[in-house]
């Protein structure tokens, strides 16, 4: 989408190290082009880096195959990975958030991200039958994928430890046992018009709900309130609340579906750093 429209058209031996160091500043500079609202804006370096990646594996591949001698990707200076700031919300600030919700298909998937720490495709596509509310878990088995509202696909996570069991604490059960209760008398009152695909998280009729809308109304309540967070970042949240509280980093890793315990000790390494003054306090008066 990004490459092919600007080194597409320049034969293979041809290519020079200036033609992809321009691609990438024109990319960073102007490079969105997903709907109105964005163009003209740039790419991240985050995505400009991911695409600098499939470039220089692809013409690593040509300089095995002889088709050139040197791969012009190796002299260009890629952007960094940006490392975003992670926001924060305090216990009265997660009240405020869901209470302005409370009234709205929003609230579930709110307060699912908030206690459990999942993808927003993960909490879209989470079906009753991957819900055990005697035993208290979620299986996450599979996301949704909605670029147009109607159209919804749902995949398996990509990686295995986006395939997790996560346990949910009382007040969730009860919650979602009352929100299942909701959900039938919804089902009763639309009769054939409902869209039965046992979502947990879905409109009064059924349907699914598309994730663009939902992160754009999400946005804009949260901004009302004075907090400045996306809905990806309750997934930070939830694992900030739990490392303020000592939940060791591997449980918080294996809840969020992180690959490697590295990437969460990399994101809250902020959030952390009071943790093992704690621990020592704690060694101290066990060994008293």
């Amino acid at each position: 989408m990004h490459i092919n429209p600007v080194l597409g058209k320049i034969p293979l031996a041809k290519l020079q190290p200036i033609h992809i160091q321009e691609m990438y500043a024109k990319d960073l500079a102007e490079g969105r082009k997903d709907n109105k609202k964005t163009v003209g804006k740039g790419l991240s370096p985050t995505t400009v880096l991911y695409h600098h990646r499939i470039l220089h594996k692809a013409l690593e591949q040509a300089v095995k195959l002889l088709l050139i001698n040197r791969n012009p990707a190796d002299y260009v200076d890629a952007p960094k990975k940006e490392k975003k700031e992670i926001v924060v919300l305090s216990e009265q600030e997660v009240k405020l958030l869901l209470d302005a919700v409370k009234d709205s298909y929003l609230y579930m998937p709110v307060f699912l991200a908030i206690y459990t720490g999942m993808r927003m495709g993960e909490i879209l596509g989470l079906t009753w039958q991957d819900v055990d509310l005697n035993r208290g878990v979620i299986q996450v088995k599979q996301n949704l994928y909605q670029r147009t509202p109607g159209e919804p696909l749902f995949k398996r996570p990509k990686t295995p430890g986006s395939r997790r069991t996560i346990d949910i604490s009382p007040i969730v059960v009860k919650t979602l046992r009352e929100h299942k209760k909701n959900q039938a008398k919804e089902r009763l009152a639309w009769g054939e018009g409902y869209k039965n695909y046992n979502l947990v998280c879905c409109l009064q009729n059924g349907d699914t709900i598309n994730p663009p809308t939902l992160s754009s109304r999400f946005r804009k309540i949260a901004q009302r309130l004075g907090l400045f967070v996306t809905f990806h970042g309750l997934r930070h949240v939830h694992a900030a609340l739990l490392l303020k509280i000592n939940t060791p980093p591997k449980i918080v890793s294996e809840r969020l579906g992180h690959s490697q315990i590295s990437i969460t000790q990399d994101l809250y390494s902020h959030v952390m750093p009071g943790m093992q003054k704690e621990a020592a306090r704690q060694l101290e008066e066990l060994l008293k």
